[in-house]
């Protein structure tokens, strides 16, 4: 196959500091100025790169709430803005019931604040997988046009398009920009983004994104606003208060993973842009 001639870069755009307070059973309090300070970081790392400076924004319907706008203003410069979930919730702890209602809560909240058509998903963490029909027809049912959830080792048909189209069950289609996975030491490695762009060498990226393109895929990049994030812990001390001193002081230890060489992540981009120009938003790539 030959090599994709770019990539699309996405974002996964939650409050990190409010997402990780709920997973951990804590009253959450918000960050706005992490997640904003973060999102400018990664624009200004753009500036200058060939390609495109359009991407795409998987928001959760929070960041909706809260920072209406941000997500106002990325719209309005040219950014696609996809959705997220509500809260940063897995799919796979959901029933089909309860994903419906938080799409559909957050697709609305995203669509008045963007003024957009919501059309595209990121599943957080990834948390769907190709069993999960049951989830495909919900983002159909609610309006949704791509999915960008799965993550496998090779593609069924290997082609130039970065996207697969599916007919569902219930006759609905929905299109999947899958992202090429590998192990690595026991350790299942999306490709490419997260902390594994912060902490592999761009000699290894580089590596890992030939040897995705040789499996079919077209490169995509994915960051969040936390991975370019140096300002300290995303949650203090304090406010881990809630949680035993052993939790509390492994969840501190966890968090110094989340921003390590965060100050790397621009270079890097640069870097790999420069190799895989970004193709734009990933709805430009759907047909017409």
């Amino acid at each position: 196959m030959t090599e994709p001639l770019g990539s699309y870069l996405s974002v996964d755009l939650e409050d990190s500091k409010h997402a990780m307070m709920r997973e951990l059973g804590l009253p959450p309090l918000c960050a706005t100025d992490q997640t904003r300070r973060g999102v400018d970081l990664l624009l200004d790392a753009l500036e200058g790169v060939d390609g495109s400076s359009k991407l795409t924004f998987f928001s959760t319907g929070q960041i909706g709430r809260t920072q209406r706008a941000l997500v106002s203003e990325l719209a309005r410069y040219g950014h696609e803005i996809g959705c997220h979930t509500d809260e940063h919730d897995n799919v796979c702890a959901m029933t089909r019931e309860r994903l419906v209602e938080d799409l559909r809560r957050s697709r609305g909240t995203l669509q008045d604040a963007s003024g957009q058509d919501v059309t595209g998903f990121r599943a957080p963490n990834f948390s769907m997988d190709v069993a999960d029909q049951w989830a495909f027809e919900a983002l159909a049912e609610c309006g949704f046009r791509y999915d960008s959830s799965l993550r496998m080792s090779r593609r069924a048909v290997q082609r130039r398009q970065a996207w697969d189209h599916h007919m569902l069950p219930s006759g609905a289609s929905l299109y999947e920009f899958p992202l090429y996975i590998r192990r690595l030491c026991g350790v299942r490695m999306s490709v490419i983004g997260g902390t594994y762009f912060r902490l592999l060498p761009i000699r290894m990226i580089f590596g890992l994104l030939t040897e995705a393109t040789a499996n079919g895929f077209t490169p995509l990049i994915y960051l969040h606003a936390a991975d370019l994030f140096t300002g300290g812990p995303i949650v203090t001390w304090r406010e881990l208060a809630g949680l035993s001193l052993l939790e509390r002081a492994g969840w501190r230890v966890r968090q110094y993973q989340w921003t390590t060489r965060a100050h790397s992540v621009p270079d890097k981009l640069r870097a790999v842009l420069r190799r895989y120009p970004n193709l734009g938003p990933m709805r430009s790539a759907l047909p017409s």
